[in-house]
C-alpha cells in the first residue's frame, strides 16, 4: 500500500526570529534591534560553488514559472523562498532512490553530485547562513513529525538530525487538535508569529504519516536607511494599469547600480553588507511579466558582474503582503515527477511506499524605511492510499511593478524572490 509523504518546508525572511543563541527582537519591550553575535565564513568548494550555482539556477527557474503562471493581476504580489523549498526537498531527497532521486537532484541543482557532497553543501548553509555578519539575523530550523506507526529507517533520521540539525517527535495520529496547535506552535515560534497557521483540521486524516518542516528566518537592517521624514504619498502603477497613491521612500545611495536593454537593476546592502536586495525594475516600455521570463540564471550572471557604483536618487514603495501557492506542479514542469506518482521511490526513509502528495508555500514579506520582513513556509503531505560609469547621478523610481532577490553577497545564495506589483 502506498503512502502519501506530508512534507511541510518553512522559510522565513528579515524582521523575525533568531537562531539558537541570538536574541529574537521584541518590539513591544523595546528590543528591535538585533545584537551582535558570532560571526562565521561562508567557504565553498570548488564543486559546492558549482551546486551553489545551480542551485540559484533553480531559485530563478522556479520564479520565473511561477510569475508566467500566475495572474498577476489577480495576485500581482509574488514572494518565493528557494532555499526553504531547496532544503526541505533536500531532506526528502535523502530519502529518494533510483529515478525519483535522480530527478530531484537533477532539478534541484546536484547533478553528478554525490549524496556525501549534497549533504556537506546543506551543512555548511545550516551553520553559515545565521553568522555571516555580526548584525543581519538568520535562523534556519527544521523538524520532522513520525506517525508511531509509520516504520521510518534509523539511517534516514540519524542523516536528517545529522546534516539539518532536524528535531524528531513521534506521535500517535495528526486527528488531534494538540497535534496540529503543536505544529502550527512551531511554525509561529521559527517565524516571529508571522506565519501562525500552516497546517488545518481539513488537511489531516488518520492516513497521514510524516510532517516536515523547515524554517528559514532573515532579519535586517537597511546598510542606508531611508529617512521616514522623506517618505510621501506617490502614485504607483499597478500590474492592472491603475495608478494608486503608496507611500514611496526616498534615499540617495552611492551603490552597486546596472542597466540593461530590459531594465534598471540596484543593489541595496543590509547592515553588515554580507546580504543585499537587488531590485529589477523593468523600462516602462517593458512589462514585468516578459522582462522575468528573460531571468534566466546566465542572465542573472551577466547583471551582477556588470554593477558599477552609482549615486542614485531611489525612490521604493514600503510594501507588505502574503502569497501562498502550491508548488507541484511548477516542480513537474522542472522535471520532478516521480516523488509525486504511487511508484515513487521513498525506499530509503522507509519499508512502506510513499509518495510526495502535496507542496505549499506561504509567504510574508515588508519593507519600509529600517529594512525588510518575510516568511516563508512550504507545506506537503504524506496519507495512506492505493494511489563603466557615467559621472552623473542616476534615478530609480520604483513607481511601476518590479522584481527583487535577497541573496548573501560572497556566493550569491538567494534566500527570497519575487515580484512587487501592487504594494500594500
Amino acid at each position: 500500500m502506498k503512502r502519501l509523504l506530508y512534507i511541510f518546508p518553512m522559510a522565513t525572511l528579515l524582521f523575525m526570529g533568531c537562531h539558537r543563541d541570538i536574541p529574537t527582537p521584541d518590539p513591544e519591550n523595546g528590543n528591535d534591534k538585533p545584537e551582535k553575535h558570532e560571526v562565521r565564513a561562508l567557504v565553498l568548494t570548488d564543486d559546492e560553488q558549482v551546486m551553489n550555482t545551480q542551485t540559484n539556477a533553480f531559485a530563478l527557474d522556479m520564479l520565473r514559472r511561477i510569475v508566467s503562471n500566475e495572474d498577476l493581476t489577480a495576485k500581482p504580489n509574488i514572494c518565493f523562498s528557494p532555499v526553504s523549498a531547496n532544503m526541505a526537498l533536500g531532506i526528502l531527497l535523502n530519502g529518494a532512490d533510483g529515478q525519483t532521486r535522480t530527478e530531484m537532484q537533477n532539478v534541484l541543482g546536484f547533478t553528478n553530485a554525490s549524496e556525501e557532497q549534497i549533504n556537506a553543501y546543506y551543512r555548511k548553509l545550516v551553520d553559515a547562513l545565521p553568522y555571516l555578519d555580526e548584525t543581519t539575523i538568520v535562523k534556519i530550523a527544521n523538524a520532522l513529525w513520525l506517525k508511531k506507526t509509520f516504520p521510518v529507517k534509523d539511517a534516514y533520521k540519524q542523516l536528517s538530525q545529522a546534516t539539518f540539525d532536524a528535531t524528531i517527535d513521534n506521535v500517535n495520529t495528526f486527528v488531534d487538535d494538540a497535534v496540529i496547535a503543536m505544529i502550527n506552535k512551531w511554525a509561529a515560534d521559527n517565524t516571529n508569529n508571522l506565519i501562525k497557521e500552516v497546517i488545518s483540521r481539513d488537511q489531516v486524516s488518520e492516513d497521514l504519516m510524516m510532517v516536515f518542516a523547515n524554517a528559514l528566518y532573515f532579519k535586517g537592517m537597511w546598510h542606508d536607511k531611508f529617512d521616514k521624514s522623506n517618505t510621501r504619498k506617490e502614485d504607483f502603477t499597478n500590474t492592472a494599469g491603475r495608478k494608486e497613491k503608496k507611500d514611496m521612500m526616498f534615499n540617495v545611495v552611492t551603490a552597486p547600480y546596472t542597466e540593461t536593454d530590459d531594465a534598471q537593476v540596484l543593489e541595496l546592502d543590509y547592515k553588515g553588507k554580507q546580504y543585499c536586495m537587488d531590485i529589477l525594475l523593468p523600462n516602462e516600455s517593458k512589462q514585468l511579466g516578459e522582462v522575468m521570463a528573460g531571468l534566466t540564471a546566465e542572465k542573472w550572471t551577466e547583471i551582477t558582474q556588470s554593477f558599477y557604483r552609482w549615486e542614485v536618487y531611489t525612490w521604493l514603495p514600503k510594501f507588505k503582503y502574503k502569497y501562498n501557492r502550491s508548488l507541484i506542479e511548477d516542480l513537474k514542469a522542472l522535471g520532478i515527477h516521480d516523488a509525486f506518482a504511487p511508484n515513487a521511490n521513498f525506499s530509503r526513509l522507509s519499508s512502506v511506499s510513499t509518495y510526495l502528495g502535496f507542496l505549499n508555500q506561504y509567504c510574508y514579506i515588508a519593507a519600509d524605511e529600517e529594512g525588510t520582513e518575510a516568511a516563508a513556509v512550504t507545506i506537503g503531505g504524506n496519507y495512506a492510499t492505493s494511489v563603466g560609469p557615467e559621472p552623473n547621478p542616476k534615478e530609480f523610481r520604483a513607481t511601476r511593478p518590479f522584481a527583487y532577490i535577497i541573496r548573501e553577497k560572497q556566493y550569491g545564495t538567494i534566500l527570497f524572490c519575487g515580484v512587487v506589483g501592487n504594494p500594500e
